[in-house]
């Protein structure tokens, strides 16, 4: 199916390959022209908008909080509830809290109250060794928080508690942070939408009638709407990224191996798993991202350099329009025009060089990403006979089972079952010459990153490689 050998016994099958693209191309292509009017349709209905922001405490950022906390401008108690309030304000328009720990929220920042006001430790001493002393944060469903709901969207007959914290939830409580909800997902994280046969679907803040992305829509949807200034989430081929650009606000995957994936639902015991995979952070405000990125990173922090200044002046930025890829879409004109802006305001604002990209190698990106990804083995999915096993149950029955309306599993899981079937039957020669295509890329980036910075948008899986 992929052409990437130069040899020339393999040009027929790069050019049945190259054809078997453009097919699915004209497919897909005659599918959205099929769903538009339905669409168009569907949004003829008046938008609704969520209640207006009151309270000013949910207006600052995470930092800021934290400083008014510790020195006593502001209670933790009083931060909690606004932020508990606007949650309960804005639930039932957008569905994006799955559980939550109110109560012990609340008692947990009154004792946060208490101690600042003993006087046990100094304002310097709370800002350094608890930078979020106070501070409510969210998380992501997936992600474990003790007590609470760790299905990651799945419809269990036993539902599934976290019987404790993942190693990021346990860093940030330990920086002083306190978790009040988990938020929603798809179905095992599967999807580029929030919807699931247990908690319904997320909608957008900005547009109840649209989609705040995925996988971390739920975590979205609450931090654009103020309901929480700073979340946990996690992201593979841009699940905290996409629902970031959705909504408005502002997400990070962090480089491999610096955060800990303990405690993420679903894993996998595959070693290629933490090259790709990586919890994240996601916040209102960008200001408030190393910060929590450096909490989160426990004792690798050091190593990532944040507190770093960076003179811009100079800089030469490298950013990229079109892959050229079959499988993914142009930039749309109003996203292409946000990164011209952005460009254009480094270029005068920042004394920046910006330069413009064209790499013929990233066409190929779509297919090498998600065959590599599908190819890892023990991903955690409902076609396992026992969590962790190679060995799975029958594909073919579940598609049987969904369309007869007696699955209790959504699309993209039962989409993933069969596209990993048709990844396992890629030959070991075709898959290493992605492997070497793969490398190629990520060989060109890294001359890029030798000597300026690349700056690329684009809500597709090109970005997924070269980040490993």
């Amino acid at each position: 199916m992929f052409c990437f050998r130069k040899k020339s016994d393999s040009k027929l099958k790069e050019m049945l390959s190259e054809c078997a693209k453009r097919l699915l191309w004209i497919l897909v292509w005659i599918a959205a022209v099929i769903a538009h009017p339905f669409v168009r349709l569907a949004n003829l209905r008046r938008p609704k908008s969520l209640p207006r922001i009151r309270n000013p405490l949910l207006l600052e950022r995470a930092t800021t909080l934290a400083h008014k906390i510790r020195t006593q401008q502001v209670t933790s108690e009083e931060v909690m509830r606004a932020f508990i309030a606007r949650t309960k304000e804005v639930q039932p328009q957008l569905n994006c809290v799955v559980d939550e720990r109110y109560e012990e929220a609340l008692q947990e920042a009154q004792q946060v109250d208490k101690f600042i006001r003993s006087g046990a430790k100094s304002v310097e001493q709370m800002e350094m060794e608890t930078p979020f002393l106070g501070v409510p944060f969210s998380v992501k469903e997936s992600i474990g928080v003790q007590g609470l709901s760790n299905t990651s969207g799945q419809k269990l007959r036993t539902k599934k508690i976290a019987a404790q914290d993942a190693r990021t939830v346990s860093l940030v409580r330990a920086a002083g942070g306190i978790p009040f909800v988990v938020t929603n997902t798809p179905e095992l994280c599967m999807c580029y939408e929030t919807d699931n046969n247990n908690t319904g679907r997320t909608n957008n803040p900005y547009d109840l009638r649209r989609s705040p992305g995925g996988s971390s829509g739920g975590e979205a949807a609450l931090l654009a709407s103020a309901g929480s200034v700073v979340g946990l989430a996690s992201d593979v081929g841009g699940s905290a990224r996409l629902p970031a650009a959705f909504t408005g606000i502002f997400g990070h995957k962090p480089s491999p191996g610096f955060v800990s994936n303990e405690g993420h639902c679903p894993s996998s015991s595959d070693p290629n798993w933490d090259r790709f995979f990586s919890v994240a952070l996601m916040g209102r405000y960008a200001e408030d991202l190393a910060p929590t990125l450096r909490v989160m990173a426990g004792e690798n922090a050091a190593a990532l350099n944040l507190q770093q200044k960076v003179d811009l002046k100079g800089m030469r930025v490298c950013y990229v329009e079109d892959d050229g890829a079959v499988f993914t879409r142009s930039l749309d004109p109003e996203v292409r025009s946000a990164l011209r802006k952005a460009v254009n305001h480094l270029e005068k604002s920042c004394g920046v060089k910006a330069e413009k990209l064209c790499i013929e190698e990233l066409k190929d990106i779509f297919e090498i990403a998600s065959t590599i990804l599908l190819k890892m083995n023990a991903v955690e999915c409902m076609f396992q006979v026992e969590p962790g096993s190679k060995e799975w149950k029958s594909v073919t029955w579940e598609w049987v089972r969904y369309f007869a309306c007696m699955s209790d599993y959504t699309f993209p899981p039962l989409l993933y079952g069969m596209l990993k079937r048709i990844a396992d039957k890629v030959s070991e020669e075709d898959f290493r010459e992605m492997v070497s295509c793969n490398q190629r890329i990520k060989n060109i980036f890294k001359v890029i990153n030798s000597e300026q910075t690349n700056l690329q948008v684009h809500h597709e899986f090109s970005c997924l490689i070269i980040s490993e």
